[in-house]
């Protein structure tokens, strides 16, 4: 993978530093890019705290996404896409506190058929290497992922990308698409760390695709991520073999236009918890289930009067309500309130607030935090 990576990066540079000898040539992949980041400020008791009283603030760099896609050979292409961050966990920035490339998607992929069954119109192709799980990249073509993530992604249910094999089949008539994964689990941030592999797959239902009107982006997902966490006790005596539950449901609804988007979900997560820890002996385990509601909208109010003009403003909303347990009280609330600016047709920028605050939980430590955002593609 690193000498593949490197001979693209020769191939960008050739053709960044001699135009003029690729004028009229087509280069050998498509090369695509976002970079968002923002300025923020908190505002919060805890902030204050540790700067005797004052919000702290910095400048950040969210994300640096390169994208490379080829062709390779006959219904075969790769896409490779790389993530440049900024570490921030301990362990991980022990070797360089500071600013790292990693792998986000690097996948093959192989389109087998148009036909399938001969129906004309079911497609399948299959994927293989670090590609998206089940439901994250289908939530971020409607909701602006340069402003936060997306709920599912925020709120602990999984990575957005992992590493595994996966199919996707396209229905006839654009009646929508039908996306199933097998992966390690960890997500692409982390390593493989058990025998256990989770299953996941997603429906795809757009019924009114071929239609012109407001709801030809209408979209109805459901999804189901079947999932196994090896014990604790799989080094101790007695062996533990079974893996603990880690399943994960739910139904994402959402429409997709300039003017106005839409998007409302519900997820839950069901584990197994073990309540006790080599050396001691293992105890019972705990079921838990978590529940998350989030629902957002996107819209650019002056565009509604139907003048048929652009508006480069917008107003950007969303609030989530996530329950780590549903036997218990506390849950966590999280709202988006902004407004965006469209500098150019590639670049956009975002005044916004988002305050996370914990209910029923008297040792939460409430976070608020004012946003100045900005993303650019090319």
């Amino acid at each position: 993978m690193r000498s593949l990576l490197s001979a693209m990066m020769v191939l960008l540079c050739t053709a960044v530093s001699s135009p003029a000898a690729l004028r009229g040539q087509a280069l050998p992949f498509d090369f695509s890019s976002v970079i968002f980041g923002n300025y923020q400020m908190r505002v919060d008791s805890q902030a204050k705290a540790a700067t005797g009283g004052k919000p702290s603030n910095r400048f950040d760099i969210a994300r640096a996404y390169l994208t490379f896609r080829f062709p390779v050979g006959e219904k075969a292409s790769a896409r490779v896409t790389t993530d440049i961050f900024q570490q921030s966990n301990a362990t991980t920035a022990a070797y360089y506190p500071g600013w790292s490339v990693r792998l986000k998607y690097g996948y093959l992929q192989y389109d087998a058929t148009r036909s399938l069954f001969g129906v004309d119109g079911l497609g399948a192709s299959a994927h293989i290497g670090m590609l998206q799980t089940v439901v994250i990249e289908q939530i971020e073509t409607y909701w602006p992922r340069w402003l936060g993530n997306t709920a599912p992604d925020m709120h602990g249910f999984f990575s957005s990308a992992d590493v595994g094999v996966a199919g996707t089949f396209t229905l006839p008539k654009r009646f929508g698409e039908i996306y199933a994964t097998v992966t390690n689990g960890p997500g692409f941030s982390a390593p493989e760390n058990d025998r256990f592999k989770d299953v996941a797959a997603r429906l795809t239902i757009t019924p009114f695709a071929n239609d012109s009107g407001f709801l030809r982006t209408f979209a109805i997902t459901p999804w189901y991520y079947k999932g196994w966490l090896a014990s604790a006790y799989t080094q101790e005596t007695p062996v533990v073999s079974e893996g603990l539950q880690k399943d994960r449901r739910g139904v994402f609804v959402g429409v997709r236009d300039r003017k106005l988007t839409l998007g409302v979900e519900l997820d839950q997560r069901l584990e197994e918890l073990e309540t006790t820890a080599p050396p001691a002996p293992r105890g019972a385990l705990n079921d838990r289930t978590s529940e998350l509601f989030s629902a957002f909208v996107i819209a650019r109010p002056a565009e509604w009067v139907g003048t048929g003009q652009r508006s480069r403003f917008g107003v950007v909303g969303r609030f989530d309500r996530f329950t780590i347990d549903t036997d218990a009280q506390p849950y966590t609330e999280f709202l988006v309130a902004g407004a965006t600016w469209d500098l150019n047709s590639r670049i956009s920028l975002a005044l916004d607030y988002q305050a996370s605050t914990p209910r029923r939980n008297p040792t939460g430590v409430p976070v608020n935090t004012w946003f100045f955002h900005y993303v650019a593609t090319f």
